[in-house]
């Protein structure tokens, strides 16, 4: 309290100008202490102003004013600093899975357009990085064409007629029921680990290291990269036999080998210009095997024609129910045949190796892949009934 004498209440007291100047500075830094929490750097700010009362004595109840608004102030700057952490390990977030394939762009845009709209002092996020969609493959041009052109090979047409005449129906039909069904399986780990997270350059193998780690997993890569080269050597040499045989006056000495190197070095002068150049070549491959097939389902159909051997029968019930039970030559057994046939159901790893050229590899890889592995086993089947039915057992295994 002060004296009366020394200043009246009805007296019109003006403060100095320093003072007034003093007090307007104060009420600005108090209000940019309450919008701002103190300024954008991150930490707290403490207010050290000169204070001036009415009568030049700042009183009890304004300093504990101040400090209750200077503790609001940090307040609301820690909950704006934890905010803005939050939103950026989101940004991050987000990027990663745009990058990875995880997430499109139009979804990223959507994302951030409702981030905004709900915060109007968001920042901006970073720029997604774009993908060149026009030079990535989809399900069918990437995964579905891709693996049935390495699972459909040259022993659909050397080997199937023979595995049927030495098996019979029954146990062919179980040699690809569990051809399948291991093949079925594996796709389905493989899908897991596919829709399990981004996939990174390495395709197959790095899905493989992914799952039972790196060690392991090198071990399995070293054994499926031979296991896909000798693949390609198997499908040379049965193109080399079928082209012989059409045509025997391409034959000489040593033919196979020198065609067979022939047909290697061409196959590795696509590999080596890249997966595009591939892909490009690969839907004109798969016409031709769709063609080729065709037109075998149309022979055995229309059998015999006037050029079929006298055994050839047509499709008759009578010689499906000759070929029913298995009757195998000398060194010939179950577990030949399913030594033959099994490498009808590999090559479903293609289209894991093209992750990278995918539009959207986490649904492509699953889909594309479960999708030829099922039309693969329609095709088998339907070729071993069709040989089943057209000719005897002698015919089948002996080829007279």
């Amino acid at each position: 309290m002060h004296d009366d004498d020394e200043y009246d209440d009805d007296d019109d007291f003006s403060p100095p100008p320093m003072m007034m100047q003093n007090k307007r500075m104060e009420s600005m830094d108090l209000e940019d202490a309450r919008h701002h929490g103190g300024g954008g750097g991150g930490g707290l700010r403490r207010i050290s102003l000169p204070m001036y009362s009415a009568h030049g004595i700042v009183t009890k109840e304004q300093t504990s004013l101040r400090r209750v608004s200077t503790s609001a102030a940090e307040i609301q700057q820690q909950q704006q600093q934890q905010h803005s952490n939050n939103k950026q390990r989101q940004r991050r977030t987000r990027s990663v899975q745009l990058k990875n394939g995880l997430i499109h762009e139009e979804e990223e845009t959507q994302q951030q357009q409702q981030q905004q709209d709900d915060d109007g002092d968001a920042l901006p996020s970073p720029p997604a990085k774009k993908h060149d969609d026009q030079h990535l493959l989809g399900m069918i041009h990437g995964v579905y064409v891709p693996v049935l052109e390495n699972m459909w090979g040259v022993l659909i047409f050397l080997r199937f007629f023979y595995i049927v005449g030495n098996a019979g129906v029954f146990e062919t039909l179980r040699i690809v029921a569990i051809s399948f069904f291991a093949a079925l399986l594996t796709t389905f780990s493989l899908s897991a680990i596919a829709t399990n997270g981004p996939i990174d350059h390495g395709g197959a193998y790095f899905i493989i290291s992914r799952a039972v780690g790196p060690r392991v997993g090198a071990a399995i890569g070293l054994v499926y990269f031979l296991g896909v080269s000798l693949l390609a050597v198997l499908e040379a040499l049965g193109a080399v036999e079928m082209l012989l045989f059409t045509a025997p006056v391409l034959s000489f000495t040593s033919a196979n080998r020198a065609w067979g190197s022939i047909f290697i070095a061409l196959l590795f002068t696509m590999v080596y210009a890249g997966v595009r150049m591939v892909a490009k070549f690969g839907i004109l491959f798969a016409i031709i095997v769709v063609l080729t097939l065709i037109s075998y389902y149309v022979g055995l159909g229309v059998a015999p024609n006037a050029s079929a051997p006298c055994e050839v029968t047509g499709l008759q019930w009578s010689t499906l129910q000759g070929n029913l039970y298995p009757a195998y030559n000398t060194e010939q057994s179950f577990a030949t045949m399913l030594t033959l046939f099994f490498p009808c159901f590999t090559g479903f790893l293609s289209g894991a190796n093209r992750s990278m050229s995918l539009k959207d590899p986490t649904k492509a890889i699953p889909r594309g892949t479960i999708a030829a592995v099922v039309t693969s086993l329609v095709v088998y089947t339907s070729f071993f009934m069709l040989w089943a039915s057209v000719a005897p057992r002698q015919y089948l295994t002996w080829g007279s």
